[in-house]
C-alpha cells in the first residue's frame, strides 16, 4: 500500500481520538489543525483532478465559510460597527469609561471567531484529501472508521460497567457514569456510531450473505453502543437508520441461513443493550446531568433575533447567552452551546448562517436526487450527512473535530467525485483484504 493511500484513514483516525471534544482538548485540536494545514499544502502541491460540480460546491462552501469568519474579524470603524444590532452593551462600556469607541471586529468575541474559523481546518482538509485521493484510499478509510466506532461502541460498555469517575473517561467535563466512546458528550458518541452503521448498511446491500452476515453482526454492536448511549435523538435516529436497512436484507438475504443467525444475534445482542440501559437509566439520580433544550433553544433564537442581520460573530455563544438567562435560577452549570447547531448558527452569522443552513440542506437535497439511485457507498454517505444534519437540530456534533471530520468525509463521498487513478504497484496482504472488504464499486 502506498503511504498516501492511507492518509485519509490515518488522519480521520487522529480526528477521531483526540478531537471528541468542543470546549475541551485545545491542545489536541491544536494539533489536528496544524495537521490539516499540512495536507491542505500536499493536496495543493501534488494532487490536481477537475472537480465535478457537487465537489466544486462543498469545496466553494467551505471556502466562502471561512472567509465569512476572516470578515467577521475585520477592524471596522466605529461610525458602522456601533449602529450593528447588540452592540448597545459594548457602546455603553465605552461610555462609561469615558472613553471613545475606536476600531472593533464585527464580532463581539474576536478571540473565538479565530478559533471558530481554525476548527474548520480538519474537515476541509478531510474533504479535500477524500476528494483527490484514490478508490483503495477511500475503502480503506470507510474500513477504519467502522472499526473505530465498533471499538468506541466497546469502549462506551467499559465506561459504563467501570462508573463514573473511571480513568477510561478521556474528558474531565462529560456524562459520568454514561457510555461516551472516544468523545465527552453522548450524545456525539450515538452520532458517531450511526453514522458508521449506515456506512456497513452498505456493504450488507452489495455483498453476498457471507460478508453480510458479518455486517450485521457489526451493526448489532453499533446499534447496542447506541441504545447504551442513552440518547434520545440518537434511538430515534437509530430507528430511522435501522428499518429500511433491515426491509432490503430481508427482502434479499433472509432465506440464507447465515444471515438468518446474523438476524437473531442482531436482535438478541440490541435487545441486551436495551435492557442495560434502562437500568442504566432508572439507577441515574444525577440532577441537572443535561442541559434542558426547552430552556436554551428560545432563548438562543430570542438572542439571534436581536443581532440580526449579522450575528453576533463566530463562537460568540458563551459570551453572549449569559445575558439572556434568568438571574433567579442561575446554577454553576455552564452552558457552552445552545444544544441546537441551527439556532447558535443564527446566533453567530445572522442571515449568513441561515443562508448556510439553506444551502446545506439543498445540496444534500440535489444529491439525493442526483446520486441515491447509483453507487451504494454514495447512497450511505448521503445517509451519513443526513444523521448529521438532523442530529444537529438538538444538538452540536459538527462543534467536535472529530464529527466535522467524519461528516466532511461522507460530503466528499456523496459528490460522486471520482476516485483518482492508482499507478500498478504490489499490494501487501492485509491492505488487498481491507479494501476488498469494503469493495463497493
Amino acid at each position: 500500500m502506498k503511504p498516501q493511500d492511507g492518509l485519509p484513514a490515518i488522519f480521520l483516525t487522529l480526528c477521531v481520538l483526540l478531537g471528541g471534544a468542543s470546549a475541551a482538548g485545545a491542545i489536541a485540536n491544536g494539533f489536528l489543525q496544524l495537521a490539516a494545514i499540512l495536507i491542505l499544502g500536499y493536496v495543493g502541491v501534488t494532487r490536481r483532478l477537475p472537480l465535478v460540480p457537487a465537489a466544486r460546491a462543498l469545496v466553494m462552501g467551505l471556502a466562502l465559510f471561512g472567509a465569512w469568519f476572516l470578515l467577521q474579524s475585520l477592524p471596522l470603524p466605529p461610525e458602522i460597527w456601533t449602529r450593528l444590532p447588540g452592540r448597545g452593551v459594548v457602546v455603553g462600556v465605552f461610555a462609561a469609561a469615558g472613553s471613545i469607541p475606536g476600531w472593533e471586529p464585527l464580532s463581539l468575541a474576536p478571540d473565538a471567531t479565530i478559533a471558530s474559523m481554525l476548527a474548520l481546518l480538519p474537515p476541509a482538509a478531510m474533504a479535500t484529501l477524500t476528494l483527490v485521493t484514490t478508490e483503495r484510499a477511500r475503502r480503506i478509510a470507510i474500513g477504519t472508521l467502522v472499526t473505530l466506532a465498533i471499538g468506541a461502541a466497546l469502549l462506551g460498555v467499559v465506561q459504563v460497567l467501570a462508573g463514573a469517575g473511571s480513568v477510561f473517561y478521556p474528558y474531565n467535563l462529560t456524562n459520568p457514569g454514561k457510555a461516551v466512546g472516544p468523545f465527552a458528550n453522548r450524545n456525539h458518541l450515538a452520532t458517531f456510531l450511526l453514522c458508521a452503521i449506515a456506512m456497513l448498511g452498505a456493504s450488507i446491500e452489495h455483498h453476498g450473505p457471507r460478508r453480510s452476515a458479518l455486517a450485521f453482526l457489526g451493526v448489532a454492536v453499533l446499534a447496542g453502543g447506541v441504545i447504551l448511549t442513552g440518547s434520545d435523538a440518537g434511538l430515534l435516529l437509530l430507528a430511522v437508520v435501522l428499518t429500511p436497512m433491515l426491509i432490503r436484507a430481508i427482502r434479499g438475504h433472509l432465506t440464507r441461513q447465515a444471515t438468518r443467525w446474523s438476524l437473531v444475534a442482531a436482535v438478541l445482542l440490541v435487545s441486551a443493550a436495551s435492557i442495560c440501559a434502562f437500568w442504566q437509566g432508572s439507577s441515574d439520580v444525577v440532577a441537572g446531568a443535561e442541559q434542558r433544550r426547552g430552556v436554551t433553544i428560545p432563548r438562543t433564537f430570542a438572542a439571534a433575533i436581536d443581532h440580526l442581520p449579522f450575528g453576533a460573530g463566530g463562537g460568540s455563544f458563551p459570551t453572549i447567552y449569559p445575558a439572556y438567562t434568568d438571574a433567579a435560577l442561575a446554577s454553576p452549570a455552564f452552558v457552552n452551546h445552545a444544544h441546537s447547531d441551527y439556532a447558535e448558527l443564527l446566533l453567530d452569522h445572522g442571515l449568513v448562517g441561515l443562508l448556510l443552513i439553506g444551502a446545506a440542506w439543498g445540496w444534500w437535497g440535489l444529491r439525493v436526487r442526483t446520486g441515491w439511485a447509483g453507487n451504494p457507498v454514495v447512497r450511505a454517505a448521503l445517509m451519513v450527512v443526513a444523521i448529521v444534519l438532523v442530529h444537529s437540530v438538538v444538538d452540536y456534533p459538527l462543534r467536535t473535530a472529530a464529527l466535522a471530520t467524519v461528516a466532511a468525509f461522507a460530503a466528499a463521498l456523496a459528490t460522486g467525485q471520482p476516485p483518482a487513478v492508482a499507478k500498478k504497484h504490489h499490494r501487501s496482504r492485509p491492505s488487498r483484504q481491507l479494501s476488498a472488504t469494503f469493495d463497493l464499486s
